[in-house]
């Protein structure tokens, strides 16, 4: 009698979302079910997502004093997605610091989480880190000086903008900033550079050495605070941009656009890190 094939547990769903992991390192359960399970109650994907920790394809990170947690890709699971990932100059995955690295993915994904325009595409820190040069995007600007934490390029009325991002929520050297802004100088196809700060003295230090840049007006702030807030709502500060949103800006032209709320968006969905959806 023929053996029966073990039914394989790994779905194309499941590696979908091993890939997302990889390339983003720290996102949470309202976010993954978002993109990965429409329609579906966010508590299924909790559960499937629980089964795939427990056979360590991806693990939980709680946040301090346990307010939430995010998932990251676990050993197992890189080595099941390795084989369907580009070829790495710098093999590895993960995340060092998966507190940064969740509130960076929220700010750099944000309502493009499944509402990226037809024309808009981004670049990931950890593809800019792990990816060989010439599999990356051709506007994806590499330099040993600097790495920022993602770019997203959007190509609208025969032209094309791409915006850097950096996220900010520990003060750094004034010699830091200085070799970061003139990275940013020496760079002019980046049309602004978005700034997510901890608080209003990482912004004002930063401010304080843009002013002596040759570029100063394509940087543009907003406080983790309002960020958690208003997500791309909130408004930016400083720059050609002040005032306007990243909603303006990155969305500007789509039919969601003008009715986009922060209930019910990607970015509160990126920003929910509560392991556990409520029922």
């Amino acid at each position: 009698m023929k053996k029966r094939e073990p039914k394989r547990f790994v779905t194309q769903r499941d590696l979908e979302v091993l890939k997302f992991l990889w390339r983003w390192k720290a996102l949470s359960t309202a976010a993954l079910a978002k993109k990965f399970f429409p329609g579906i109650r966010p508590f299924t994907a909790y559960e499937r997502l629980l089964k795939l920790e427990k056979a360590r394809y991806i693990k939980s990170y709680p946040f301090r004093h346990r307010q939430g947690c995010v998932w990251m890709l676990g050993k197992r699971g890189y080595r099941f997605v390795f084989p369907y990932l580009l070829e790495m100059k710098e093999p590895g995955y993960g995340s060092e610091n998966p507190v940064h690295d969740f509130y960076s993915t929220a700010f750099h994904l944000g309502e493009w989480l499944t509402a990226k325009p037809d024309q808009g595409y981004t670049c990931s820190e950890l593809e800019l880190h792990r990816l060989e040069k010439d599999l990356l995007p051709s506007w994806a600007i590499t330099s040993p000086e600097r790495r920022p934490d993602g770019y997203s390029l959007i190509r609208r009325d025969g032209g094309t903008q791409l915006y850097s991002f950096e996220a900010e929520l520990t003060m750094k050297s004034r010699a830091r900033y200085d070799k970061i802004l003139s990275f940013y100088d020496e760079q002019d196809t980046i049309a602004g550079v978005f700034w997510l700060v901890a608080s209003p003295q990482i912004q004002k230090a930063i401010q304080t050495q843009a002013a002596t840049a040759s570029r100063p007006r394509i940087h543009h702030f907003l406080q983790l605070d309002d960020f958690r807030k208003l997500g791309w709502l909130a408004p930016l500060r400083g720059g050609l941009l002040d005032g306007k949103t990243m909603v303006q800006v990155l969305l500007d032209g789509s039919s969601t656009a003008a009715q986009l709320k922060f209930d019910g968006s990607d970015t509160q969905a990126l920003l929910q890190n509560a392991k556990r959806p409520i029922i």
